[in-house]
């Protein structure tokens, strides 16, 4: 799930550049010129909001990390929200540049920081798997000792008699004597 979120957080990495060049268009047009693209820039707001609810069920993120990035995008919502409005007063260019500046440094760190924990837990499943394979070669190790310990123990305990026996028989035959009985 790790690799297929941090995969996801790809995809809104990229959704994000093309948000911010799109509010770039928006926002860096003399006094809006390009307030038509409001609307398709909110829509692609709404997009990358739902794909990081959906990471973030899936996957756990860091809170304060992923709450940072929803507020950032929740104040750029409003901004393009005032543009898609005509409710221009006038200091909505300056806030994009530093609220949008603002999103890609805490989704920059929200991506490291779910990078590095995909990494965390790759090394630590290679750990697992080694001491698993440790733990599996030396459980087949014991096993076969076992076995040649009680392959060695059947033999001795049943040829013991058996040889007893023939070392009687071979006795009786070479000095002509019976096989010894059991005194009763």
């Amino acid at each position: 799930k790790s690799a297929e979120a941090l995969r996801e957080l790809g995809y809104v990495k990229e959704d994000l550049k093309r948000l911010t060049t799109l509010g770039d268009l928006v926002f860096g047009a003399s006094q809006g010129l390009n307030t038509y693209i409001a609307r398709p820039v909110l829509s692609q707001l709404t997009q990358v909001e739902g794909k990081l609810s959906k990471i973030s069920a899936q996957v756990t993120l860091d809170q304060t990390q992923h709450q940072q990035v929803t507020a950032s995008l929740s104040a750029l919502r409003s901004l393009f929200e005032v543009i898609h409005k005509g409710e221009l007063q006038g200091d909505e260019y300056d806030l994009y540049d530093e609220r949008s500046f603002q999103l890609v440094q805490q989704f920059q760190a929200l991506f490291k920081a779910s990078r590095d924990t995909d990494s965390e837990a790759a090394d630590r499943l290679t750990r697992q798997h080694d001491q698993l394979e440790l733990l599996a070669l030396t459980l087949s190790l014991a096993y076969l000792a076992l076995i040649s310990l009680l392959t060695w123990w059947a033999d001795r305990a049943l040829s013991r008699p058996i040889a007893s026996l023939s070392a009687s028989a071979a006795s009786a035959l070479d000095e002509g004597e019976g096989f010894a009985k059991a005194s009763a």
